[in-house]
């Protein structure tokens, strides 16, 4: 627990949640409570405290978070202030001298401490002033308010990603505004359904949280290549598009690339493998030999076809599949 004695804004924060307090004590302010406070108050508490005679509280932190301690004076006093766990162990211990309290108003003095992450339990706060004097401490943690994992996402048709809603253990109500689109579980399961753009909402602790979905056709897609994307002398094969048909066959969508300087006359040793976003394979295509005819300068789109019973994957997201390519040109020199 890092603890130190600040004038941060957290503290200035906290004021206007403490001299309600302060107000009743020491008669100088009404200042009122804010209506959607900043910090959640972990402790309120006034007193009166005879020189050198500790005073104790003690406050629960329910969940991680950066916490404050405030203490108000109507003089100036110097003042150790120590934090201990449960049972007992001295976290931090900070003493506040006479010369180091902040003036908010004539007659009324603050000082706080800081401790970023303090883990979640039970503590103690132990006060004690080297002087008699009145006396306002509150301790409280900034508040978490719930959030979504992801404020936006894509998903593919016939396939799911996972929302979920952190920093809340309450109830959270899912809705999808296009069920056409994607449809939405009762735990934040998001299911493609057809392509096209929906806002998912969760509704949890009288809040409205969204994400906007995309969703996506089952493809596979590359932006075609052209002769400035291969260097001159070489060939290249490329997959421009898969896509499952509604046989089951995976039909593959070829561009050959000739920047060779020669006319090809076919393509040999073809080896084209289909793998999912994990590496794992979909299905491979091979052939000895394609026929063609491509002049130097050129390209030529042709198809090729995995049957479904030869495919180890029958229904992978092609979408964010990947491919290799392998093979050989042949051309004919004229003389």
């Amino acid at each position: 627990m890092n603890g130190c004695i600040s004038k941060g804004k957290k503290i200035v924060s906290l004021l206007l949640a403490v001299l309600v307090c302060a107000g009743m004590l020491f008669g100088n302010t009404t200042t009122a409570r804010a209506a959607e406070p900043e910090y959640d108050t972990l402790l309120d508490e006034t007193g009166t405290a005879e020189a050198g005679v500790e005073q104790s509280y003690n406050f629960t932190v329910n969940k991680s978070a950066n916490t404050t301690l405030v203490l108000i004076v109507p003089a100036l006093v110097e003042a150790t202030v120590t934090v201990c766990d449960s049972v007992g162990n001295v976290l931090d211990t900070v003493t506040i001298f006479s010369s180091q309290w902040y003036a908010y108003q004539e007659g009324l003095y603050y000082q706080g401490c800081d401790y970023n992450n303090m883990a979640a339990g039970d503590y103690m706060l132990k006060i004690t002033f080297n002087e008699a004097t009145q006396y306002v401490v509150n301790v409280a943690a900034e508040k978490v308010n719930p959030t979504l994992n992801q404020k936006s996402a894509t998903v593919t048709v016939g396939f799911k990603t996972t929302l979920k809603v952190d920093n809340t253990s309450s109830k959270v109500t899912w809705s999808s505004s296009k069920k056409d689109v994607a449809t939405v579980s009762s735990k934040g399961v998001v299911t493609g359904k057809s392509a096209g753009t929906t806002t998912i909402t969760a509704k949890v602790d009288g809040k409205k949280l969204t994400c906007k979905v995309k969703v996506k056709d089952n493809k596979f897609t590359e932006t075609k290549r052209s002769i400035s994307d291969v260097y001159y002398g070489k060939g290249a094969l490329q997959v421009y598009k898969a896509v499952y048909e509604k046989n089951g066959d995976l039909t593959i969508k070829c561009r050959f690339i000739n920047n060779s300087g020669y006319k090809v006359t076919s393509l040999k040793g073809i080896k084209i493998v289909m793998k999912d976003a994990n590496g794992k394979k979909i299905g491979t295509y091979s052939a000895k030999s394609k026929s063609m005819s491509v002049p130097t300068g050129s390209v030529k789109d042709f198809n090729v076809t995995i049957k479904k019973d030869k495919l180890k994957n029958k229904k992978a997201d092609l979408r964010n599949a990947s491919y290799t390519a392998d093979g050989e040109y042949y051309y004919t020199v004229y003389y």
